[in-house]
């Protein structure tokens, strides 16, 4: 009867800590005590290549921020710009021009600051021309030049000063 009890106490204490051991994450015990169900520890050689990934998503960060820097300095360049009166405008004059075509379009919304100005002189009016898509005309992109330059609308001269993605100023 020692025995059958003995027996007994040892069934239910290796089931018991089987039990646990099931729980715990690490497996059944009839399987070789393998740890089908524990997450697979990394080796050092499996650590080390995720840290060139992180610095490949880094270095591919960097190149698109380059891109678009490139772009919007692209777009500054190649930007045409002139003044011109609107009709039922109030005499007001208005910034108006094109865009240049780059492709592949990396920044696609953008805006331009602008200045404007009459040959001679050293005021200007500072214009910023939001989500400027280049459609010149006064039934495109047209923007105010305040304060209006002293000269005829045909003399203001107008630089584009910076580009930046939409919102940026």
């Amino acid at each position: 009867m020692k025995s059958t009890v003995a027996a007994i106490a040892v069934t239910l204490s290796v089931g018991f800590v089987a039990s646990q051991a099931v729980a715990a994450g690490y497996g059944d015990p009839a399987y070789s005590g393998k740890a089908y169900n524990k997450p697979p520890q990394q080796s050092s050689s499996q650590q080390n290549q995720s840290q060139p990934k992180q610095s490949q998503q880094k270095q591919q960060n960097n190149d698109s921020q380059q891109d678009a820097s490139q772009y919007l300095r692209n777009v500054a360049t190649g930007s045409r710009l002139v003044a011109t009166k609107c009709p039922d405008g109030e005499g007001l004059f208005y910034a108006t021009g094109t865009r240049p075509k780059i492709k592949p379009e990396v920044v696609s919304c953008v805006d331009l600051k602008l200045r404007a100005y009459c040959p001679g002189s050293t005021q200007y009016s500072e214009v910023i021309a939001h989500n400027f898509i280049g459609m010149a005309g006064c039934f495109g992109d047209t923007y105010d030049i305040k304060p209006k330059p002293p000269c005829k609308v045909d003399q203001v001269r107008i630089e584009v000063v910076e580009a930046r993605t939409c919102g940026g100023f």
